[in-house]
């Protein structure tokens, strides 16, 4: 495999923010902890409601329940904004428009980035997904590499790499072409 070189923007880093966190176990708690304590929480003030007012405390149960179905696009929305933000950071702008050289090795690829370099060993990649958009390499660790195919010469080179190396490391490829974080 040849080597490969990006200048990552923006919109790169946010989905490869968004794609990891939507992956991630954290969310998933998220989403069903929130969904069951907004669920308690309108049992509980709708059956208060309801014994001072009948029609009133089924007017809230009805409400709520709607807001408990909507309550996964609200946390899409809220996180949204907040990784927007987050990624406005200083830290995160000095990213933005930096160049980054991957080199592939028979057992491992390097990173290197303006400050950095890091060296990936091929049997610690948990898997590797593709998007529309995008290959997220998954470490063992949390840690996702983004490949964005917009900036690939030949992506189908890159995916047959991907998938040669799921063949010899019997690492998880999965295809997701219609994920989006909505």
């Amino acid at each position: 495999m040849k080597d490969l070189v990006f200048v990552f923007n923006e919109k790169e880093l946010l989905d490869s923010v968004y794609y990891s966190f939507a992956h991630s176990k954290a969310f998933q708690s998220i989403k069903k902890k929130g969904k069951i304590a907004l669920f308690i929480l309108v049992l509980a003030l709708g059956g208060v409601l309801f014994t001072l007012d009948k029609l009133i405390g089924c007017l809230f149960w009805g409400v709520g329940i709607v807001f408990c179905f909507f309550f996964s696009k609200y946390l899409i929305f809220y996180y949204k904004i907040y990784f927007k933000k987050f990624l406005k950071q200083e830290a995160y702008q000095k990213q933005v428009g930096q160049r980054v050289s991957i080199h592939f090795d028979d057992t491992f690829f390097q990173t290197h980035y303006e400050h950095s370099e890091h060296k990936y060993d091929y049997k610690s990649i948990d898997s590797i997904n593709e998007t529309k958009e995008n290959f997220f390499v998954k470490m063992n660790s949390v840690l996702y590499i983004v490949f964005p195919k917009s900036q690939l010469d030949d992506m189908q080179e890159l995916k047959a790499y991907f998938q040669a190396l799921c063949e010899k490391y019997t690492i998880k490829y999965t295809e997701e072409l219609d994920w989006t974080w909505r």
